[in-house]
């Protein structure tokens, strides 16, 4: 979880500051998303509450022409405000 990696920092550095005081007003969403090479990109294109259902829309940032035989994955740390998931049931990721 210390481990950083290009442009990517590490786990413990990206939820340094997620202390009690940081959830009494907020909920930490973790989205996985996995790539048959490591060399694709992702980013957070939107979060969106839709009835009782929230729903974090992930999109393709960077798409080389030639990738490798790798597997990456990226974990994707999103901060919410508690109202936004208040009356959520569901929760849904996708891939755009």
């Amino acid at each position: 979880m210390d481990g950083a990696w290009d442009e990517v920092p590490s786990f413990e550095e990206v939820t340094a500051d997620y202390t009690d005081d940081f959830f009494t007003e907020n909920t930490l969403l973790l989205v996985y998303v996995e790539a048959g090479s490591c060399t694709p990109r992702f980013g957070i294109d939107s979060v969106l509450k839709e009835n009782d259902t929230l729903s974090v829309y992930v999109k393709c940032t960077y798409n080389p022409e030639e990738g490798d035989c790798a597997m990456a994955g990226w974990l994707f740390t999103i901060s919410v405000n508690n109202d936004q998931v208040q009356d959520c049931t569901h929760f849904d990721a996708v891939l755009k």
